[in-house]
């Protein structure tokens, strides 16, 4: 019998031999389409992150530009097109159109949703006006005195109008169902007072606030100007501290008792809100779209007529700016004295004429 030769016997496939030759490559080609869907996925979302950034932004500039309707006494200064211009000591001085105004108030209070009534949901502790030129990034800022005797609307229990009194600004605060109309009664009294130029905004921040945009910041180092306490904790005139939390908290109340207490506590926080934005920019630098999440997280301490948009616009401006190094205070003069039940401020009338000029007008060559 011949048997078959080796030529020709069947060969079987040896598996253990070729699988690995034949499955490595699908293997491969699997873990590369995953990277890509995994790359793609990472674009994607920063495209959309980026998108809503500038989409934002753009919606945030529109919204915010508005036309003056000045009205200053015919003795300090006159009015052209119905106040695109205004004529002081011979020389025309013209309405910026980039000034986005921002009046922020520090209220006595630490659950802004609770009505406590009409004339008694707290009082505007801090007031400051903001004035940012958003083609240039500089900032100009109004400290202004909680004493300030305005014109203030008094609202009654009813929630009817009980007429207009001459009073501290900072009570026009307390007369608001909701803080939202609270803010309103005291952006309304700082019209009046800057001769008619209302606020592009207003944005109140309550007592917890405080610590949670410290916790979102960090710690900030000032030097403190007079010897103060409030809440265990004492300032020594001269001395350096480092704040955050509880102790920067106390450091913003802080306040003597004599008439001229309030002044040097604006000066304290006028060192404070300079520190402040200036990390706060720094952040924003790194991380632009972090706006979002800090809007977010200061939403149950704050209210603020301002959208996302436009916050999302002006926190651009600032932070391209170099907004915290770029501050500057404009003062206006007045007489401070004790009245019959409270401290009271009463504004120069030319002081606050020129102040109007410096933070919302160019002189015309």
């Amino acid at each position: 019998m011949n048997n078959p030769s080796n030529d020709s016997a069947p060969q079987m496939p040896n598996p253990q031999a070729e699988s690995p030759k034949h499955d490595k490559k699908p293997a491969i080609k699997r873990l590369q389409r995953v990277l890509l869907v995994i790359l793609c996925v990472i674009l994607a979302i920063c495209l959309i992150l980026v998108s809503t950034y500038f989409v934002l932004y753009h919606m945030g500039k529109k919204s915010l530009q508005q036309t003056p309707t000045v009205t200053p006494p015919p003795a300090v200064g006159e009015v052209e097109d119905d106040g695109l211009t205004l004529i002081y000591q011979g020389r025309k001085y013209r309405y910026n159109e980039n000034i986005v105004s921002i009046l922020f108030m520090g209220v006595d209070k630490k659950d802004l949703d609770k009505n406590h009534g009409y004339g008694e949901n707290g009082q505007a502790d801090t007031l400051f006006l903001a004035c940012l030129d958003t083609e240039s990034g500089a900032v100009k800022i109004l400290p202004i005195a909680r004493e300030s005797m305005v014109e203030v609307d008094e609202i009654s229990e009813d929630g009817n109008s009980a007429g207009v009194v001459l009073q501290q600004i900072c009570l026009a605060y307390a007369y608001g169902a909701t803080a939202e109309e609270s803010a309103e009664n005291v952006s309304l009294s700082v019209q009046r007072l800057l001769y008619g130029i209302a606020p592009s905004a207003t944005a109140v921040l309550d007592l917890s606030g405080i610590r949670k945009l410290s916790d979102l910041v960090g710690s900030i180092t000032v030097t403190c100007n007079e010897n103060v306490s409030s809440h265990g904790y004492y300032f020594k005139e001269g001395k350096q501290y480092t704040l955050k939390g509880n102790k920067l908290h106390a450091y913003l109340r802080a306040r003597n008792d004599d008439v001229d207490a309030s002044n040097r506590r604006m000066i304290r926080q006028k060192e404070v809100l300079r520190a402040l934005v200036t990390a706060a920019a720094a952040k924003l630098t790194q991380d632009p779209t972090a706006i979002v999440s800090m809007y977010n997280t200061m939403q149950p301490y704050t209210e603020t007529s301002l959208s996302l948009a436009e916050i999302t616009y002006l926190a651009s401006c600032c932070v391209t700016a170099d907004l915290g190094s770029r501050f500057e205070y404009v003062s206006v003069q007045g007489t401070t004295q004790r009245g019959e039940e409270f401290v009271e401020f009463y504004p120069d009338e030319t002081s606050l004429y020129e102040s109007v000029l410096s933070l919302f007008y160019t002189p015309e060559e």
